[in-house]
């Protein structure tokens, strides 16, 4: 008798413009399916079509899918938040009279919370479509290959396959 498992194992990756991402797919036995995504902050967005894909495919088991995603060759910028920073000068003038102290380090200001802020460039929304775009062709594909998700089982299988 062969044996036979629900168990698999499969990663990917891409990339697309500036995006970097990459999926990690686990499965294990289970009686019906329950699929546990694991998505980073702001990609809600491919949530919906990845699991309506996940539900076309895939008959059974517990499937873990982790999605990591990085925004490569944008230089942060940094900012002085001058409400803020008004805000806490003020504060320190009116408390002048009041106390005896060494007057504030700039170092010291500008490590108060908000007085400093790092971003990002916005990124555009044709930019940003795109890699969702590219994300969930990768996932697909993933499914797709991965031949110990589908219905029936089959041995355990591994694969790390590079998604265009």
């Amino acid at each position: 008798m062969a044996l036979s498992s629900m168990t698999g194992f499969a990663r990917g990756h891409g990339v697309a413009g500036r995006y970097a991402w990459s999926w990690e797919i686990k499965s294990v036995n289970a009686k019906g399916l329950d699929l546990r995504l694991r998505l980073p902050p702001g990609w809600d967005a491919v949530e919906v079509l990845v699991r309506t894909r996940a539900a076309e495919k895939l008959a059974r088991g517990t499937v873990y899918a982790t999605l990591t995603v990085e925004r490569k060759g944008v230089p942060p910028t940094v900012k002085v938040n001058e409400p803020v920073l008004n805000a806490v000068l003020a504060t320190l003038k009116s408390l002048e009279s009041r106390l005896e102290a060494a007057p504030p380090s700039l170092d010291g200001i500008l490590a108060l919370k908000g007085v400093i802020e790092v971003t990002e460039e916005d990124e555009s929304e044709d930019e940003r479509r795109a890699a969702e775009v590219a994300i969930i062709a990768g996932f697909n594909k993933l499914i797709q290959r991965s031949r110990a998700f589908i219905s029936p089982p089959i041995a355990f299988l591994f694969l790390a396959i590079p998604v265009p």
